[in-house]
């Protein structure tokens, strides 16, 4: 099962390469009524958010530790390279901001999988 995950995480990795850095798959807004909301942010965090939940599936109960810590520091290395990449897209620009979203939903994805992992141990 471990494999269906690793593979998983392989593509959805593929898949997050492939939105952020197509040029013409930019959201940045949705209309509502009259009023229209910047949601980028929140699909930065979203789609970061998972990652770790997909490493922890890939990897188990940690019986391979250092395979944990390579997927936490290949998630921080791809959500930092992924926005510096852009800027040599054409259409696509650079944001700090959005850097910033993908910490966040990095930081909430892997607060999950440690919040989880304490309440199974129990």
């Amino acid at each position: 099962m471990k494999l269906f995950y690793r593979i998983g995480f392989l593509f959805y990795v593929l898949l997050l390469v492939w939105v952020y850095l197509n040029p013409s798959m930019g959201i940045t807004s949705v209309e509502v009524s009259t009023k229209s909301y910047r949601v980028d942010y929140v699909l930065h965090g979203l789609a970061f958010f998972i990652l770790p939940i997909i490493a922890y599936l890939a990897n188990g109960e940690m019986e391979r530790p250092y395979l944990w810590y390579a997927f936490i520091v290949f998630s921080i290395i791809l959500a930092l390279s992924i926005e510096f990449i852009q800027q040599l897209v054409p259409g696509r620009v650079f944001n700090p901001l959005d850097i910033l979203a993908n910490f966040i939903g990095l930081a909430f994805g892997f607060s999950l999988v440690l919040v989880y992992r304490k309440i199974r141990k129990k």
